[in-house]
């Protein structure tokens, strides 16, 4: 309601009736009608108020046309001055007012599925492989506003089901689980684990733990003279445990073993064979005067009746034969340990890797019935909620995490360990929590949690989940104070991630991306032009917006820079000093050509046609990218302009343009184009400098509709700086747009002019820009209109068979009638997940 007002009020206040729909009607309508809609422009749609904000792009169209002459045209109008003045008045005063007033208004939030490289770039997040699966996906559109998170692409066809299903198997050929370090994801794609081999390698792990602790493999012939010595050693230094520790790396016997050694020889050796003389003068190592040269002879004399006694025991009869053996025994034990020892005697890191093992192999041999079967669920726990949260990008409840267990550990029993932590990677990524970016829904406009907000800033700025420390603010309810955000969002574009801004924003901001798939430049003519040359080109571009993003620079310097990145190939190119490096590298530009968008090779080679430059190219690539002013398309009769640059050695190609614009059809487009695109004919098909046209010469000046001139490509870029106010809007808009994924509309455009606002506060910086966006309203709340989607039949068939079917990882595992289970159940997932899940939302607009 509201709106509603606020448009009534400013319709009535200037007269909506008399001053509007009047003349509209008596000068428009007899060409923009529903039978006729020339230009394909209805302006009988304007029959009350509302329809101003229901068709407002519409509405700024008319404007432009009305203000700028091109509509009435002169030659079929009889519109006078003051008419044309009255209805541009108005029309103004009614569009500034909807774009500065703030009217809260978030717009219908739909649920907004990964693009490819966000998918890409998730799974990496997650597994920490770069596997580029989304190179099979059916390729998404751009939407209104160009960019391909636009969130009107978001259904899932039954290819793309498809497609996710086979890449959710690939990523789980590479993942594998343990108990103490959790999923463990590698490059090398390998086959799980049989049950046998499983409890191998659990049974190689306990035997590695003890081996830690003593030598299974001991002999007292090569152990008990060391340990005799040692025992000497550590009594002649006085026993300190630096000594122990010294003596333990020096024999090969732990410390455990030296203690028990120590111990045995100073306390019970002579309560068993006292009557052996041979033995007795072992006691004097206890003697506070410790003699060392009697000491090594107590040794040897010791390790000397040491033999004769186990030569001599099968000998021995009654008492005395009882008495060696419990002697032997008794040195025997000194090297052996009982697993209870061991546990009392080993740190608790090892004493809990040992149960680890000990309950896995456990619940391997025994299933359900083992009594570790909590345990082992518990332990198993922490590691799946861990990947719950990195691949769902928010904390899962409580109740998530339990029934995700509970079925690990049924899967577990059935199919081995390995096996379940696959079948468990496989259902995360084929997830609606992972393929979608989720958010709770709601009824009405309400503010986004701060995961919710994190997840929109790193998708936004990084095209990739967001990273620990966005999580640890989130989860310490943090993130959404504006001074965190505005500290998080320069941290964030000064980080590598925030290239993805140059490759997803910019490049399809100003259409410097289809560089690489260009096929339009006749290479016959122009050898130079080939992939690698393109790919320099989009590079360029890139690197040249990464740059004013990653340092925080004015985004003026889009349009004109003293500086630029390039490499050999394009030092070539533009006439500069060559290098030999294919690195790039930023150079100053003392010629003021260079610089800036406009007199960049990949920009200049698009807005060119096969043979020569085009004018008409590029003045309208200027309108349309640069100034957000597009002009309508060509009429169809006009006939279309010679692909050379001249007719002949005089007659140059703007001669030849200002005939042509001498055609009524054409008269008012090209008044606006033209006078843009001359001042960028000194640049070739491929962006070289020319001087003339083989003998003509070029006028590179563009005269405006009120008469000034633009000479070349410095005043160009003078006079787009001078208009910077609509370039200002207009990279706002397309930021905005990118950010929330979706089309501009009126009630945007007060972020619009806050974020311009925020520009010329400081210095147009790029952050200025953002923090004016992540703060605004539209960003931080959500409006979910919520319906039930419900999975295609053909969809879940066509999914099936291909799960069934076409896993190769199914038939390797083996077990037909239990993979065919585990298929079903991971597709009756997806799609009971799709059914509770709004992917689509309503267009309603909350007001």
């Amino acid at each position: 309601m509201r709106v509603f007002l606020i448009v009534f009020l400013v319709f009535s206040s200037n007269g909506y009736t008399a001053n509007f729909l009047e003349l509209t009607k008596k000068h428009c309508y007899e060409c923009h009608n529903p039978n006729k809609e020339k230009g394909d422009v209805d302006l009988t749609l304007f029959k009350s108020s509302k329809d101003f904000y229901r068709y407002y792009d519409l509405l700024k169209d008319y404007y432009a046309q009305v203000k700028s002459g091109d509509m009435p045209p002169e030659e079929d109008s009889n519109m006078t001055d003051a008419e044309r003045k009255t209805l541009v008045d108005y029309l103004g005063s009614v569009i500034h007012k909807l774009e500065s007033t703030d009217s809260n208004i978030t717009g219908s939030t739909r649920i907004r599925r990964l693009t490819g490289y966000e998918y890409d770039n998730s799974v990496k997040h997650v597994t920490g492989l770069d596997l580029k699966l989304s190179k099979d996906f059916p390729q998404s559109g751009g939407g209104s506003e160009g960019f391909q998170n636009d969130s009107t692409t978001s259904n899932i066809s039954p290819l793309a089901f498809e497609k996710y299903l086979t890449a959710a198997e690939t990523i789980s050929t590479h993942s594998n689980f343990d108990l103490e370090k959790g999923f463990i994801f590698s490059q090398r794609d390998s086959q799980p684990e049989t049950k046998i081999e499983a409890e191998t390698r659990v049974k190689k792990n306990i035997d590695r733990l003890f081996a830690k602790l003593y030598p299974k493999d001991y002999s007292l012939e090569k152990y008990l003279p060391r340990l005799m010595k040692a025992v000497n050693d550590y009594n002649l230094a006085g026993c300190s445990a630096a000594k122990l520790r010294e003596l333990s790396k020096k024999t090969g016997l732990n410390e455990f073993i030296l203690k028990r050694g120590i111990a045995y020889f100073s306390a019970t050796a002579g309560k068993t064979i006292m009557e052996r003389d041979a033995l007795r003068p072992w006691f004097l190592l206890r003697s506070s005067k410790y003699d060392p040269e009697k000491a090594r002879e107590h040794s040897r004399s010791f390790i000397k009746a040491w033999k004769e006694c186990m030569d001599k025991i099968k000998d021995l009869e009654g008492v005395k034969q009882k008495n060696y053996l419990v002697f032997k025994k008794n040195i025997e034990n000194i090297f052996n340990f009982t697993e209870k020892e061991v546990i009392s005697l080993v740190d608790a890191a090892t004493v809990k890797k040992y149960q680890q093992q000990k309950m896995t192999l456990d619940f391997f041999e025994n299933g359900l019935s083992s009594k570790y079967k909590t345990d082992i669920a518990r332990m198993a726990m922490p590691h799946i909620r861990k990947l719950m949260i990195k691949a769902f990008r928010m904390p899962p409840s409580k109740k998530e995490v339990l029934i995700m267990t509970k079925d690990f550990m049924n899967t577990t029993q059935l199919l081995g360990m390995a096996v379940a932590a696959r079948i468990f990677v496989i259902r995360t990524f084929v997830s609606m929590n992972f393929i979608y970016r989720q958010e709770k829904k709601t009824g009405k406009p309400t503010k986004v949690n701060d995961y919710e907000l994190a997840n929109r800033l790193s998708y936004f700025l990084w095209a990739s989940p967001p990273d620990e420390e966005l999580m640890k603010l989130a989860g310490e309810n943090k993130l959404s104070s504006p001074e965190e955000l505005e500290k998080q969002v320069k941290r964030m574009l000064k980080d590598r991630q925030s290239s993805g801004l140059a490759k997803h924003f910019a490049a399809h901001w100003l259409n410097f991306n289809e560089i690489l798939e260009h096929e339009g430049t006749d290479t016959d003519k122009f050898p130079e032009f080939n992939k690698d040359l393109a790919k320099d080109m989009w590079l360029e571009s890139a690197i040249n917006f990464e740059y004013i993003v990653k340092h925080d620079r004015s985004i003026l310097e889009i349009i004109d820079a003293d500086y630029t990145f390039v490499n050999w190939r394009l030092r070539e190119l533009y006439g500069m000093e060559r290098g030999e490096s294919t690195r790039f590298a930023k150079v100053m530009l003392k010629d003021k050509r260079r610089g800036g968008i406009t007199s960049q090779a990949s920009i200049l080679t698009l807005t060119s046609t096969a043979l020569r430059s085009s004018p008409i190219l590029r003045g309208n690539w200027i309108n349309q990218s640069l100034l957000g002013t597009p002009t309508p398309p060509a009429p169809a009769n006009v006939p279309p302009l010679p692909e050379e640059e001249v007719v002949s050695k005089d007659l140059t190609l703007k001669e030849q343009l200002s005939s042509h614009r001498q055609r009524p059809e054409c008269k008012g487009c090209h008044q606006r184009i033209d006078p843009l695109g001359f001042p960028l004919e000194n640049y070739d098909a491929i962006g070289r400098w020319l001087d003339k046209y083989e003998k003509a010469a070029i006028d590179s000046t563009g005269e405006l509709t009120n008469g000034k001139k633009i000479d070349g490509p410095i005043g160009l870029k003078k006079y787009l700086l001078r208009e910077k106010e609509n370039y200002l809007k207009h990279a706002s808009r397309k930021l905005l747009a990118y950010a929330l994924g979706r089309s501009i509309e009126y009630y945007d455009f007060y972020v619009i002019n806050e974020m311009v606002k925020n520009l010329k506060q400081n210095d147009y910086r790029f952050s200025a820009m953002v923090t004016a966006n992540v703060k605004s309203y539209q960003f931080q709340h959500k409006n979910y209109e919520s319906f039930m989607l419900k999975l295609n039949p053909r969809t879940l068939l066509r999914g099936m068979g291909e799960c069934l079917l076409g896993f190769p990882g199914w038939k390797l595992w083996g077990k037909a009638v239990l993979p065919i289970k585990m298929s079903v159940l991971v597709l009756f997932n997806f799609q009971m997940e799709l059914q509770k899940t709004s992917v689509l939302q309503k267009e309603k607009v909350k007001t």
